[in-house]
């Protein structure tokens, strides 16, 4: 979650902002989490210094613990409209899993999922932060006694989904960064939804370490598995009734996935039971506002009070995400979700600013091909030897009707 802290601002110099913060809350709350230093990152990506941050992450070493890293990946940023419409949402179209085409050939990933791992690997810090110009995986390989290490993975929200996805990157590339599989890799995602269809968790469950938590009436982890979205409208009853304007998203939601066989990692296990928090619930407003308070608060500080996390500075990012979604809520409440993902959105593809059309715009299958050259850059040799399948028969549309990508 320290990976978030900056999320409210724009402007340059995030990534000193953010590094001052995290630096900052490490140092506030060593009583409960132990000694740890920054030692790589943190990179923040941006469009322009005009925008929210679209993805943050660093690594962060323990002091107590020497050679035992924790890469934290940050989560779905609520003032960034990228976030909401293409990390998290772009779902109707899926990727294969290119780093392991041959052993797991009908694994698929989203298109979002693989837009956002895409953006990870290419990310650098900027002068003056550790790691100045390296990505990740050149961190990786540079450090030089691997013996023993244990390298884990964490992200929330949106983070979730993206960190055990890069931790299965990272397993299928060992060769280029711990070819005597020395390190312990594993994986903690909360809060995460699915990133891929039935054979990519199959495969990714089988494949690395993964311990996953998630909120049982948060509602973000429960997309996009259908068996999931179908809950989503009665999570709060019967302290929230089910509101029209929320069935209505959710019929979006499953409409957009229904192609993708979308399945969450290590399925129907992780869940932990938590209580409707009533105080929230304000009996003169909208049902659709008082749903999105508990969504908010479910997702956030629920996870705080779970794991006993006692930071100032989360709280504060707590309460500012929640603050922000309910100011969205009135929109979502007129359908002005749906008519924002109908819209055209600009996503970094290989670095570069690029227009992603719908799915059921032929001009999506270019944009996909973009997209898996681009993450093949951080594949090995081996695998980069492998034909790609990026014809349409491979790439899973959700039908026309489903409307936006």
């Amino acid at each position: 979650m320290y990976a978030g802290l900056v999320d409210n601002q724009k402007g340059s110099g995030l990534e000193a902002a953010l590094y001052a913060d995290i630096q900052a809350a490490m140092k506030a709350n060593a009583a409960q989490i132990g000694d740890w230093s920054v030692a790589w990152g943190p990179v923040v990506v941006q469009f322009d210094t005009t925008s929210y941050d679209l993805n943050a992450m660093y690594v962060a070493e323990s002091q107590d613990t020497p050679g035992t890293y924790v890469l934290g990946i940050a989560g779905t940023n609520p003032y960034s409209i990228f976030d909401w419409l293409v990390e998290d949402g772009l779902v109707s179209k899926q990727l294969p899993w290119p780093y392991a085409l041959l052993s797991a050939p009908d694994a698929k990933i989203s298109l979002g999922t693989g837009i956002g791992l895409a953006i990870l690997q290419n990310a650098v810090p900027v002068t003056g932060i550790p790691g100045a110009g390296t990505t990740v995986l050149k961190f990786l390989q540079d450090i030089p006694d691997k013996q023993g290490m244990n390298l884990i993975v964490a992200g929330h929200s949106l983070g979730g989904a993206l960190s055990a996805t890069v931790t299965l990157w990272l397993h299928d590339i060992r060769l280029l960064w711990d070819p005597f599989h020395q390190v312990a890799l594993s994986s903690i995602p909360t809060a995460g939804p699915t990133a891929g269809n039935g054979a990519f968790a199959q495969y990714s469950n089988g494949a690395i370490q993964l311990t996953r938590f998630a909120n049982a009436i948060d509602v973000v982890p429960h997309a996009w598995q259908a068996s999931d979205l179908a809950k989503i409208p009665t999570l709060y009853v019967p302290s929230i009734d089910p509101d029209p304007a929320v069935e209505g998203l959710v019929a979006l939601a499953e409409q957009i996935s229904a192609a993708g066989d979308y399945t969450q990692l290590v399925n129907d296990t992780g869940w932990f039971p938590f209580d409707v928090d009533t105080s929230l619930i304000n009996p003169d407003d909208p049902a659709i506002v008082n749903f999105v308070a508990q969504l908010a608060w479910q997702h956030t500080t629920a996870y705080l009070r779970y794991f006993n996390v006692e930071s100032p500075q989360l709280e504060a990012w707590a309460a500012d995400f929640q603050a922000r979604a309910v100011a969205q809520a009135p929109s979502a409440a007129l359908g002005g979700a749906a008519q924002a993902a109908a819209k055209e959105v600009t996503a970094p593809v290989g670095g570069v600013p690029t227009v992603i059309p719908p799915a059921s715009d032929p001009r999506s299958d270019e944009i996909a091909a973009r997209v898996l050259a681009d993450l093949m850059r951080s594949a090995t040799p081996e695998q980069q030897q492998v034909t790609i399948p990026v014809d349409p028969q491979r790439l899973a549309d959700a039908p026309s009707a489903a409307g936006p990508a």
